[in-house]
């Protein structure tokens, strides 16, 4: 990852990257693109991350992402981004797999902040459930529900699902498909589960007659597989 020779003035919109290695990279131009090639203001070395990924576009105090196209997605928040997002201090982002924070520049201090204050902040979720007649549900959390009862996380309107149906349990980078003792089982890819399955991307989830699909936000960490690189 390379930040390091862009100028670094006292004041300004910055990125603060979660890996230790990069510095603080400062905001200073109308618009700054981000990618792996070394044309890019802000060249990022992660394969993850696409030849030409996002930029930003800077028009006084106002900074806002744009995602170009990228194979494994930019993401604010946890939410991957589609057209201009206009970023708010403390805002985390994502590019594919490399993690930052955006800060507006007002009391910038340039030395790194203590370790202990870079892990505050939400956790970007790694992947997602999407499906016909539901919003897209991001997989945050340790353990998400789904049934038919309202005290699940997913709430499903379903007669063939029951009360408290399946959860997908994270450990780690990994999501683990559990049924909950339902009437009618939970199925992977048209099979229905014993024990906790570990899911992969694209993999179909059935329950009752409900379909989504588990797909990942960002890939792997490094060292894992990946997403595809143009």
């Amino acid at each position: 990852m390379n930040g390091e020779d862009h100028a670094t003035p006292a004041e300004g919109p910055y990125v603060a990257f979660d890996d230790d290695t990069a510095d603080d990279f400062v905001i200073d131009g109308d618009e700054v693109s981000i990618g792996r090639t070394a044309e890019n203001g802000l060249r990022l070395s992660d394969p993850e991350v696409s030849r030409q990924h996002a930029r930003f576009l800077r028009n006084g105090d106002t900074v806002a992402l744009e995602d170009l196209g990228s194979s494994n997605g930019t993401f604010v928040n946890g939410a991957p981004i589609t057209g201009e997002v206009v970023l708010h201090d403390g805002d985390r982002l994502a590019f594919a797999g490399v993690t930052a924070t955006f800060h507006d520049g007002a009391g910038r201090q340039l030395e790194p902040a203590p370790e202990a204050m870079r892990e505050v902040g939400p956790m970007l979720p790694l992947a997602a459930l999407e499906g016909f007649g539901i919003p897209p549900v991001l997989l945050a959390a340790e353990e998400t529900s789904l049934g038919r009862a309202i005290d699940n996380d997913v709430v499903l309107e379903d007669a063939a699902v029951s009360a408290h149906h399946a959860a997908i349990r994270r450990r780690g980078q990994d999501f683990l498909l559990a049924d909950l003792g339902s009437v009618n089982g939970t199925h992977l890819n048209g099979k229905q589960i014993a024990g906790a399955p570990v899911l992969r991307p694209g993999d179909e989830i059935r329950i009752g007659d409900t379909v989504v699909i588990f797909r990942r936000l960002a890939p792997y960490r490094r060292g894992g597989p990946g997403g595809r690189i143009p």
